[in-house]
């Protein structure tokens, strides 16, 4: 669960909250309070299954079977699926299908990113989180603690991050749904 008040004061008193009420849902969804149960998590990924165009995705519980059809998965997410794709993976990899692992990644620009990050940006300004503006920083945690993989490398931000922080910063469209897929 995120703390908006929290956030707003780690990005120097200005409100965080506003970016992320953009997208119908987001708030909500990032201020559950649901209980977190390790075991069903680790289930779920165990026998997650995604089908190749990403219409839905297919999992075990309590030995049982479950689909997903993006519609639905939007409906227990909470979330409204975009009018016209804007598909985030798409930005980070191109027209290719994303890898299985990672291997050259597009990165945004140094010019489209600048905005994230303390001023001067110049070409070759190593792109790390401590770099970030409080406020990119802040939403920055803030991703990191609710829709992006928790564990791992902390000293950089990949390109997944830059793409989804500069979309957020700048209020630009994404399908929430299909970046959960």
């Amino acid at each position: 669960m995120l703390h908006w008040v929290a956030m707003r004061v780690a990005a120097g008193g200005i409100p965080v909250l506003p970016f992320f009420e953009r997208y119908d849902g987001l708030p909500a969804l990032l201020s559950e309070k649901s209980r977190y149960i390790r075991e069903w998590v680790r289930v779920f990924y165990a026998t997650l299954f995604i089908e190749e165009d990403r219409q839905f995705i297919d999992f075990m519980f309590q030995e049982r079977h479950y689909c997903l059809t993006r519609p639905r998965l939007a409906i227990l997410l909470g979330v409204q699926i975009a009018e016209e794709p804007h598909y985030l993976h798409y930005m980070a990899y191109g027209n290719t299908v994303p890898p299985r692992r990672p291997h050259e990644t597009l990165f945004p620009s140094d010019e489209e990113v600048s905005i994230l990050f303390q001023q001067p940006f110049l070409h070759g300004t190593p792109r790390t989180p401590d770099m970030l503006t409080p406020v990119a920083h802040s939403i920055h945690l803030a991703l990191r603690k609710s829709l992006l993989y928790q564990i791992g490398y902390n000293e950089g931000i990949t390109a997944l991050q830059q793409w989804l922080l500069l979309y957020i910063m700048t209020g630009r469209d994404f399908d929430l749904v299909d970046f959960f897929i």
